[in-house]
Parts: structure tokens; C-alpha cells; sequence
């Protein structure tokens, strides 16, 4: 293994020998696409949580873990919650998943060494499982639909499936593209390599690449939070209530971006094509039919496991707006936390206010789906004591 490829590999966490064997097996299996394997990859994510509940801690009660084993909890109670997750995880019961906002709120961290035994933490009770970003999640729960709809869905729920990966992925990891000098074969068996690489990587080791020592995370979301006050603040009239906005911010998530793109419907990553033949395009009727169909189906109808993210990210948006206060960007992590956490996770760890929304009407999500929000430490002990 010599010259550019030689340069490449030190990259790897692995020893030459163990890269060249690698190599030499992806060589070997050509025929397996890069889609294939990370599909494969996200199947095996899924078959690690049987018989395990997905319990997801938004980021003030990962604070509150951190603290309590480094010895100064908040409060008392936080000792008896980190000892029930310990022994839940230990024991096989459950698995608290992290998202990218976990890795985001993480990165705030200036101090250091107490950034560094959150992510340690996060990697003992993640047992790295993470949940995919939040325009994955939109993109698995449209084609999931459209499948059903085109008859073409078997015996299983494609988002709840697909939705599990690696933390190092759900973060968005770059990956470094091989030299130009290697030949296209080899260049995709070391892509393969890659994904190995990455899908074994903990939420510590991708934290440390991401954000190395010292580094904080920017304020990339000030801009949009910017904008969203400035629209609440002129809209802020009496007459402003939930029921008349709902619709609107339906409609906003749709052409956010996060699902359509140059008129065309973004296809999810690593996962099996539901469209070989074409692309899907809005301005095809059928398509756009569905999409309005959609949209009322969740806006007017309430059916919230239709489009499971755009019923909680648009209802918590509106929640923002008809309510007195600001945004500010923990708002928008903590929709993220609760996009990811009520529709794929058993229960759900998090704070007051954005309980109070999720659970009463008129979003009222317990309604919906089969998880537990919990908002205080008494609340999530009693929880957690029922799985022992």
C-alpha cells in the first residue's frame, strides 16, 4: 500500500493490515452498492433495540446525569435517576438514543471537562444508538406514506425501521473523499471502509472531531430566530389562535426545504429506492395531489401519525407564535428533541413548558402516539421503577 492511498488510510482508526484486509474483502464484494451496506448498516441499528424501550433524554436531564456522576447533582433525585438508567442499560431494557441536537446543545459547553464526561455519559446510555436528523426523519415518513399509497409497503413501518443509525452519522460527520489518483473500484471499497469506520464510531469520538477542544458551537440558527420573532411580533394580535395558524405553518413545513427541492422530492439516503424509475416531481398532479391531501389530512384533520414530524414541529411552532414569549435558539433544539422523541421513542425525559404544550390541547400528542412525556424528577423515578 503505497503513495496516495498509503496517505489516505492513515486517516483510519484501524492498522494498515487491518485496512488492507478490509480493502481486500469490499474488493471482493463489488457488486454490494455503498446504498446497500449503509442500508444494511441502519437495519442492523434497528434489530439492536429489540426488546429494549427507547427512553430519550432531551439535554437538561443529560445535565442533570453528567452532574450527578461527577458528584454535585442538581438535587439529590438525580443520583436515584442516573442509578435506575444505569441498571435499565446495564440490563438490557432500554436504550436512551441521542439526535443531533444532543451533539449541538453538547458543543455549548465551554468547559471542557464537563463537555467531555457528557458525551462519556451519553456514550454508556446510548449504547450508540442515535435517531436520524430531523430532514431524514421527514423524508422516511413521506416515502413511507407514498408507499402505502402506491401499495408497495410490506408488513413493517419503513420510518420506524430506517430511522436508526450511528451517532457519528446522525451528526452529519464529513467524509473525507479519496484521492483522484485511485481508481474508481477501490475508491468505493474504501467508501465501504468509511462506513464501517463511522458506524463503529462513538458520540464521544465524533464530538472530539467535530469540536475539538476549545472549539464552541457557532449560532448558526440566530438568523431564523431572528426572522420567526420578527414574524410572531407582527402578527401578534388578538385574534391570532392555534386553530387559524396551524394550517399556515403546515404549509411552511412543506416548502422548508427540508423535503422539496428544485421542484422535486428529496429521496432519503440509505435506504432502499421506493422510485428506480423516476424521480418524483411536484409538478406531477399525482404528486402534488398527495402533498395537499397530506397537508390537510394532518392540518385540518389532526391525524398526527400521517406526517408524525410536520404534526409536532408545526404545532410547536404555532404554540410559539399565539404564545406571549420569544424564541431563542434552545426552542428550536428542544422541537428537534420532541420531533425525534414522541414518535419513535417509549417515553420521553424533558422540560415543563414543552410537556405542558406537547401533552395538553391542542396538540395533545399522547393522544396519538404511545409515549411517555415526563417532566419532573418524581415522575421520571416512578417511570423508570416500573421497568425494573
Amino acid at each position: 500500500m503505497v503513495g496516495p492511498l498509503q496517505e489516505f488510510v492513515g486517516r483510519f482508526k484501524r492498522s494498515e493490515i487491518e485496512v488492507s484486509q478490509a480493502l481486500d474483502k469490499y474488493l471482493r464484494q463489488d457488486f454490494i452498492s455503498l446504498n446497500e451496506l449503509l442500508t444494511q448498516k441502519h437495519i442492523e441499528h434497528s434489530d439492536k433495540l429489540r426488546g429494549r424501550l427507547c427512553v430519550y433524554l432531551d439535554t437538561k436531564y443529560w445535565i442533570y446525569m453528567r452532574d450527578a456522576r461527577l458528584g454535585s447533582p442538581q438535587s439529590p433525585t438525580h443520583f436515584r435517576l442516573l442509578e435506575l438508567l444505569e441498571t435499565l442499560v446495564r440490563d438490557g431494557r432500554i436504550i436512551c438514543p441521542v439526535t443531533s441536537s444532543t451533539l449541538h446543545e453538547t458543543a455549548k459547553i465551554r468547559d471542557q471537562s464537563k463537555r467531555n464526561e457528557m458525551a462519556s455519559i451519553v456514550d454508556e446510555l446510548s449504547r450508540g444508538i442515535a435517531i436520524r436528523p430531523m430532514e431524514e426523519r421527514i423524508q422516511l415518513e413521506f416515502f413511507e406514506r407514498w408507499r402505502k399509497r402506491k401499495k408497495v409497503l410490506r408488513n413493517h413501518r419503513d420510518a420506524h425501521r430506517f430511522v436508526w443509525t450511528q451517532p457519528s452519522l446522525a451528526l452529519g460527520l464529513p467524509v473525507p473523499a479519496p484521492p483522484k489518483e485511485i481508481s474508481p473500484k477501490i475508491a468505493k471499497a474504501i467508501g465501504k471502509i468509511l462506513v464501517d469506520e463511522l458506524m463503529s464510531m462513538p458520540f464521544s469520538q465524533a464530538m472530539a472531531l467535530l469540536y475539538p477542544e476549545g472549539a464552541i458551537l457557532p449560532d448558526r440558527h440566530s438568523d431564523v430566530i431572528d426572522s420567526i420573532n420578527a414574524g410572531r411580533q407582527d402578527a401578534d394580535t388578538p385574534q391570532m389562535t392555534f386553530k387559524g395558524e396551524f394550517p399556515r405553518e403546515c404549509a411552511d413545513f412543506l416548502s422548508s426545504g427540508l423535503l422539496i427541492e428544485n421542484g422535486q422530492i428529496k429521496e432519503p439516503i440509505y435506504h432502499p429506492s421506493s422510485r428506480p424509475e423516476q424521480s418524483l416531481l411536484v409538478s406531477d398532479k399525482e404528486v402534488y395531489d398527495f402533498l395537499v391531501a397530506i397537508t390537510k389530512t394532518v392540518a385540518f384533520e389532526r391525524r398526527a401519525s400521517v406526517f408524525p414530524s410536520m404534526y409536532i414541529w408545526a404545532g410547536l411552532h404555532t404554540k410559539g407564535k399565539v404564545d406571549s414569549s420569544s424564541y431563542s435558539m434552545n426552542d428550536i433544539f428542544d422541537f428537534d428533541h420532541a420531533c425525534a422523541a414522541v414518535p419513535y421513542c417509549e417515553a420521553f425525559l424533558t422540560e415543563r413548558r414543552l410537556s405542558t404544550w406537547l401533552r395538553q390541547r391542542p396538540l395533545a400528542v399522547n393522544t396519538y402516539f404511545d409515549c411517555e412525556i415526563v417532566s419532573n424528577d418524581k415522575s421520571a423515578i416512578k417511570y423508570l421503577e416500573s421497568l425494573l
